[in-house]
């Protein structure tokens, strides 16, 4: 196993964190800010679903697009595959609707929602054109959600990153808050309340937010960390905040990974299965 996991699983373990590495558990292609989509829109996904190419409209200049997270998130739900049809499927925080729109080519029964007027707007247009169909809902994490029958799936890429409060650079897709877990805590146990026991919970997550995050959500779920990856900061790329994130490390509520004059965060794909209530 490579250091840079191990130390980085010590570090979640010694704030309390308990989770499993997956048997199978792999690392994914590396990913920097290069890898952001350039070209024309819309983007044409080829290799997310067997024969099957899904289009995706973004804003990329605003940071609402597909990322690494998103198609790392994606072939969590590939794997699910078959088993998705007819089964409620909640995309949380939806973006560009991508991570929906895989789970409803498989049959799912897919909600998707975003605090975004213009995410949900992409949705509707990537739903349009790839001839799919999500109950779209606009509103703040679970609140678009009441009185809503458990979901069999659920799937999360919220933001967090650790910013200062004055600090205001960071687009909405990306701040966390002051610890970067500030979304993740209001929306954990409302999260939990949608599931009933053994269903499955699929996030992202990289090394920058609190451990704490980990701690709270092995609270509610058995976790896995199922692939793993180094997300490598580009020369001048967060340069106004990257003097916090080493502060962070040093006081041991972030960590980076240093290795040949880069430096880089953990970023993890996870798999949670819901417990049963005390």
């Amino acid at each position: 196993m490579s250091q840079a996991i191990e130390l980085y699983q010590s570090f979640l373990t010694k704030h309390g964190a308990t989770f499993a590495l997956s048997p199978l558990l792999s690392r994914d292609q590396d990913a920097d800010s290069s890898l952001l989509p350039q070209g024309p829109r819309p983007r044409r996904h080829k290799g997310l679903i067997e024969g099957q190419d899904l289009l995706e409209y973004d804003h990329q200049e605003t940071a609402l697009g597909s990322d690494h997270a998103t198609f790392s998130l994606s072939q969590e739900i590939v794997q699910a595959g078959e088993t998705l049809a007819s089964k409620r499927f909640l995309d949380l925080g939806c973006g560009t609707g991508l991570l929906g729109m895989v789970a409803a080519s498989f049959g799912a029964q897919v909600v998707a929602t975003d605090i975004d007027k213009d995410a949900i707007a992409l949705s509707q247009k990537n739903c349009r054109s790839n001839g799919l169909t999500m109950d779209l809902r606009l509103g703040s994490l679970c609140e678009p959600l009441k009185n809503e029958a458990p979901f069999d799936f659920i799937v999360v890429n919220l933001p967090h990153k650790p910013a200062p409060d004055n600090f205001k650079d960071l687009p909405l897709g990306q701040a966390g808050g002051p610890e970067g877990d500030s979304l993740w805590n209001q929306a954990i146990p409302d999260i939990a309340s949608l599931q009933n026991e053994g269903a499955q919970l699929n996030f992202f997550l990289h090394s920058l937010p609190h451990p704490r995050l980990i701690s709270k959500l092995s609270l509610y779920y058995d976790l896995t960390l199922m692939t793993w990856k180094i997300r490598w900061f580009q020369a001048e790329e967060f340069k106004t905040l990257l003097s916090h994130f080493e502060e962070r490390h040093r006081g041991a509520t972030s960590f980076l990974w240093q290795e040949g004059g880069k430096t880089g965060i953990i970023a993890c794909v996870w798999r949670g299965l819901r417990k049963v209530d005390n």
